[in-house]
This record gives structure tokens, C-alpha cells and sequence, in this order.
């Protein structure tokens, strides 16, 4: 067996000391480690797919992230693993615990995935390789899938059989409070609703420059594209509902950096686990706007459920620290102007029209420069942030 801190001093040597994931019995030990190393961070994901989608945002923030599983949850990585990672091009390093091995006794529910698994990965066109058993054999591994996915610039991934990792496990009580969230409502008719891109460009016109705007998939990206195409945008054209953990992950990783999701209902009903994360680590930085239609308006306008829930009172329930709850234009711009104003995670659920403007482009740039664009942005923006405070600190008297 290989002792989990170990492990985790390997992965830090080449700058992996972020974890996401969803818990394991077999990757106890690391996650023991990671949450209780000083300089060692885990975020517990609400899926695995959610996961995958905050590693994104990390990286999109400079930062290297662990993702964490058991190969139960290669299900729910199949969509983001194929529709994010690949077209974004973003490396990332998995460890995956493998239930169900052929001939090795386990619970009937692993048995198919166990049978399937290093097919499965072969299949998704994923690197991988078992974790050793052996300590000196292990780190060796460990230092080559990290080089690996530094130098290929892909996806990676240890298959770890059960047994593998020990360590000194204590489970760590939450000791995470909830905070006393602020509750807006502003209602007028539904008649009067503005459409997204109005809203949009309401939103737009009280920015103050420096903001990165992840647009969810469908006509949410294409609006803004329309709008203004610019360095700061990430359209999300695949990985339906993983905006706001990607926003999420990019807002953990550069805490100074103001980060504003434009969701939909429909989006975002299917990862409603995407609250609780971010309501639990609280990035004041994160402003999260969801634009409910009431329908999937890019695949023909079908009704979703969204008429039924109010987003706000989700969010609330899951520790966002302001929510607002917009229904009208008339106060549309009020809302806006009072989420910019407070610390977040604040959500703005904002109902709108479903009408879109005719023959709406697509963003032009491939998904990968997108994302390269933003990235450059994002070290520009964090350079002229420590050039200011270098100059502040400068001009302090002694």
C-alpha cells in the first residue's frame, strides 16, 4: 500500500494542490490529506461531471486540480469530458478508483462499469494507467502522468484498485456556518418582460471592465457573442449546465477577480447540485444571473419546468449570500445595479422573454482560443492587479 501523503507531496512537487471530486471508501486517505494539509485544498462536488467543471474554471485561473472519483462516476463525465475538455483543449489529471474489477468480489451495482471501465477510457480517448501498489513504483507513475499531462496538454488518468492508498483517516466535521442571506423580490407582469438580450445588455451597461462573463450553451453564448465579442467572454457551446461551476472554479482560483455566470433554466436545472459548492466556499467575487425563459428556446422552444421554481429561493435555501428575484423591466436595472454593489455568491434570477433576435451568429473563433484568449486576459488583468498594488505599497510612507 502507498501511504496518501505521499501521494500528495508527489502531485504538490509538480503544482497539483487543488482536489475536486466526489468521495470514494478507497480515496479516503487522500481526501483526508487534502483537506487537512495546510496547503491543500478539496471541494467537494455535488456530481462528477460538476467536478470535471470546476477543474476547468481552475484552470482557466492558472491553477492545476485533481479530480477525484470512483469509476461509478465516469458516467457523469462522459458529457463534460467530450464536449468541454476536448474542444477547450484543457488538461486535466484524474484518479479513479476501479469497483468491480473482473474476478475480484464486489457489489452487484459496480459490476458493469468495473467490466467496462479501461474500455471505457480507451474509448474516450483518455491516457491512463494503474496506479502501483509499490511505493517507489507509484511516485515514478505519479511524476509521469503529471508530465504527461503537462506536456501533451491532455486528459490523464490513474485507475487506482482498491486497497492501494492508507493513510490516517479523520473524518473532518463541517464547521461551515450559514450566512444570513438577503432576499429581493421586485415583480411586475410577465407581459412586460424583457427579452435576454435586453437584459443582457442592461447587465453590460453597468460592468466595470474588468468582468469575465461565462455564458451558458445555446443562445445565452450566441447573444453575447452578438453583443460584444471580447477577450473576457467564455462561451460554454458544450457541457449543458457546468457554467456555474466553471464560473465557480475560475472564482476560487482568482479571488480577486469579478466572475458573472449568465445561466438559463434550462442549464441550470440540470445541475441544480452546482448551488451548494458554491454557497459552502462563498466566492464574494461570483455573480450569478440566471435568465428563466421558461423553455429550451434553442432547440425549438420546448416548455421546461422552470414556471414551478424560483431559482432564488434555491439559492437561498443553498447559501448564497444575497439573492434577487426580478420579474418586469421596470426593475430590472435596480436589481442589477444592487447585485454589482454586494459581495457574492449572489444570484439574480431574472425572468425573461423567450424571443431571440433573427439569424443570431455563432461565435466565430474555435472553443480552445476562446479559452487561450480569456486565459491571456486573465494573467493581464492579475499583472496590472500586482503592478497596482506594487505601486501603492510604493508610494505608502515609511
Amino acid at each position: 500500500m502507498i501511504d496518501a501523503p505521499n501521494i500528495a507531496d508527489e502531485l504538490a512537487q509538480s503544482g497539483y494542490t487543488d482536489y475536486v471530486g466526489v468521495p470514494c471508501s478507497h480515496l479516503s486517505p487522500l481526501i483526508a490529506t487534502a483537506q487537512s494539509a495546510p496547503r491543500l485544498s478539496y471541494i467537494a462536488a455535488a456530481n462528477e461531471g460538476d467536478a470535471i467543471a470546476i477543474g476547468l474554471g481552475a484552470h482557466l485561473g492558472g491553477r492545476k486540480t485533481v479530480i477525484l472519483s470512483q469509476n461509478s462516476g465516469l458516467g457523469n463525465m462522459v458529457n463534460p469530458l467530450t464536449s468541454l475538455l476536448r474542444p477547450f483543449q484543457v488538461p486535466m489529471l484524474l484518479m479513479i478508483t476501479w469497483r468491480g474489477e473482473p474476478g475480484v468480489p464486489d457489489e452487484p451495482q459496480h459490476e458493469q462499469m468495473g467490466s467496462i471501465t479501461p474500455d471505457l477510457l480507451n474509448l474516450l480517448d483518455v491516457s491512463w494507467e494503474f496506479l502501483p501498489n509499490t511505493p517507489c513504483e507509484a511516485l515514478k507513475a505519479i511524476r509521469r502522468g503529471c508530465e504527461y499531462v503537462d506536456h501533451e496538454q491532455r486528459v490523464f488518468a490513474f485507475v487506482i484498485r482498491p486497497n492501494t492508498l492508507s493513510g490516517h483517516i479523520t473524518l473532518r466535521p463541517s464547521r461551515d456556518c450559514r450566512a444570513p442571506a438577503v432576499n429581493r423580490t421586485w415583480t411586475g407582469t410577465s407581459s412586460e418582460r424583457p427579452t435576454r438580450i435586453d437584459a443582457m445588455q442592461e447587465l453590460l451597461s453597468q460592468e466595470r471592465g474588468d468582468e469575465v462573463y461565462i455564458a451558458t450553451t445555446g443562445y445565452t453564448g450566441r447573444e453575447l457573442f452578438s453583443l460584444n465579442d471580447r477577450a473576457n467572454n467564455l462561451y460554454v457551446v458544450g457541457g449543458m449546465g457546468t457554467a456555474a461551476s466553471i464560473g465557480f472554479g475560475l472564482a476560487n482560483a482568482r479571488r480577486c477577480q469579478p466572475v458573472v455566470v449568465l445561466d438559463g433554466d434550462g442549464s441550470l436545472l440540470m445541475r441544480m447540485g452546482s448551488l451548494a459548492p458554491i454557497g459552502q466556499h462563498g466566492p464574494k467575487n461570483l455573480l450569478h444571473v440566471v435568465f428563466d425563459n421558461e423553455c429550451y428556446a434553442s432547440t425549438g422552444g420546448q416548455s421546461s419546468s422552470s414556471s414551478v421554481v424560483r431559482f432564488d429561493q434555491c439559492a437561498e435555501a443553498m447559501n448564497y449570500r444575497r439573492v434577487i428575484y426580478v420579474d418586469g423591466k421596470s426593475h430590472m436595472a435596480q436589481a442589477i445595479q444592487e447585485a454589482k454593489i454586494h459581495e457574492g455568491p449572489v444570484l439574480i434570477h431574472l425572468k425573461v422573454d423567450s424571443a431571440v433576435p433573427p439569424k443570431l451568429p455563432r461565435p466565430t473563433r474555435k472553443p480552445f482560443e476562446v479559452k487561450e484568449r480569456l486565459i491571456r486576459f486573465l494573467n493581464q488583468s492579475q499583472a496590472n492587479q500586482d503592478l497596482l498594488e506594487h505601486k501603492d505599497g510604493a508610494d505608502k510612507p515609511n
